[in-house]
């Protein structure tokens, strides 16, 4: 699963850039630390913007209750952890988001030397 879940990252970027996006980011993996798992969010650009446009919104990314910043579109986070159980919150209840929608929380269970990709 986890071999499944690299190839179609690597497909979707490789798609982008050959597509000739000029917003196309490429992400270099990283190898985490010693009893340490790596987690890559990434927030794609969207077809339909919908109203109020998404483009104009993001959400503040906490995990474990400390903020890891803002998540706007097209762009990514690699956050290095300790193996463990950790709590995902993207939300717009904080001063930094611009974000009206529903809250979403995950609890990822991340394994040592292990990279995990959400999108």
């Amino acid at each position: 699963m986890k071999k499944l879940s690299r190839l179609i990252f690597v497909l979707l970027l490789t798609n982008t850039v050959l597509m000739g996006c000029s917003t196309a980011k490429v992400v270099s993996l990283k190898t985490p630390a010693q009893g340490n798992a790596v987690i890559y969010l990434y927030r794609p650009e969207i077809d339909k913007p919908g109203l109020p446009p998404l483009w104009l919104q993001y959400p503040e990314v906490f995990i474990d209750g400390e903020s890891q910043g803002v998540l706007k579109l097209n762009h990514y986070k690699v956050i290095e952890l300790p193996a463990g159980s950790h709590t995902l919150l993207f939300t717009g209840l904080s001063e930094n988001a611009k974000w009206d929608q529903k809250d979403i929380e995950k609890i990822l269970s991340l394994k040592p030397g292990e990279r995990y990709f959400l999108k």
